[in-house]
């Protein structure tokens, strides 16, 4: 459940990148709804879970196995049950996908927020090849490159 590969940005693409991003971008936010619907789903299912307990519990008590009916006893039989056990485990694995859901969803508004940037910079012609030395060659393929990427940005 990582989404650090999706969140890098290739800055000697970003026409790729700009286009690809709202598609990333609503895979998770999309994952994110799910989850919280489900997570939604889990808590009413507990909720239940535990009124049908609490209910067998208070009328087939045996006094002579679990001791004196009181609140405190029916409330300690309920919490203890193996069903409503694992519906809390189900509901601390869905608020954990939440989390990081959460957290992928808002790691992508700022990769956004960065495209945009880089964007400007691109089209401003921040990126210039430098001159002369071992890397010259390098560099006018690489001023080359920046030169197509700012024609097809100006040109969408």
């Amino acid at each position: 459940m990582s989404y650090s590969d999706d969140i890098k940005i290739n800055r000697f693409n970003l026409p790729k990148e700009c286009s690809e991003h709202a598609s990333r971008y609503h895979n998770i936010a999309e994952l994110l709804a799910n989850t919280k619907s489900d997570l939604s789903d889990a808590e009413d299912k507990l909720k239940l879970v535990m009124s049908e307990r609490e209910q067998s519990y208070r009328i087939n008590w045996k006094d002579d196995k679990w001791g004196k009916l009181s609140e405190s006893a029916v409330k300690a039989k309920v919490e203890s049950d193996e069903e409503v056990q694992d519906q809390k485990k189900k509901i601390s694995e869905l608020q954990r996908n939440v989390n990081v859901y959460g957290a992928a969803e808002k790691a992508f508004e700022h990769r956004k927020s960065m495209l945009n940037n880089l964007t400007s910079l691109l089209i401003g012609s921040f990126y210039a090849a430098p001159e002369g030395g071992r890397q010259e060659t390098r560099s006018t393929d690489k001023e080359r490159r920046l030169r197509e990427q700012r024609r097809e940005m100006s040109n969408e």
